[in-house]
C-alpha cells in the first residue's frame, strides 16, 4: 500500500491528491489518500479527511511507500520507519500554504538522500 499524507494544515493540495487518485489507475498496489483540507474526492484510491495518531503510525508502518507534502514530522517518522519517501513541498503559488519554506525543507531532506524531492506535480 502507498500511503499519501497531507497532515493538518488549513490548506488544500487538491494538486498532489488529484495526480496520486490519476497515478492509481495505473499501479496495481492500493493508494491510500490522507487528504486533510483538500476537496478533492479521490475515485480511485481509499481515502480519509483526517485520522487518529495510532491510525496514521500504523498506516506509515505498513506502507510500502511514503508519499507528504515537507511536513517534518512526517518526514522523520518515515525516515524512522526505514521507508522510501517522496515529498511534494506545498506551494504559495497553488495556495497551499503562505510561502515556499516547505520547498526548503523537502530540498535539505533530499540533499542528505533521505528522501525523493517532486517540486512539481500536476
Amino acid at each position: 500500500m502507498i500511503f499519501v499524507t497531507l497532515g493538518t494544515q488549513k490548506f488544500q493540495m487538491n494538486r498532489l491528491v488529484k495526480a496520486v487518485d490519476e497515478l492509481a489507475l495505473e499501479l496495481s498496489e492500493d493508494i491510500f489518500i490522507q487528504k486533510g483540507h483538500s476537496d478533492y474526492v479521490p475515485r480511485n484510491c481509499k481515502y480519509t479527511d483526517f485520522m487518529d495518531a495510532d491510525e496514521y503510525n500504523k498506516k506509515i508502518a505498513e506502507c510500502s511507500i511514503l508519499i507528504t507534502h515537507a511536513g517534518v514530522g512526517t518526514i522523520i517518522t518515515g525516515i524512522n520507519c526505514s521507508k522510501p519517501i517522496i515529498v511534494v513541498p506545498r506551494r504559495n503559488k497553488y495556495a497551499e500554504h503562505v510561502d515556499d519554506h516547505q520547498s526548503q525543507i523537502a530540498n535539505a531532506f533530499s540533499s542528505k538522500g533521505c528522501v525523493l524531492c517532486c517540486e512539481e506535480v500536476t
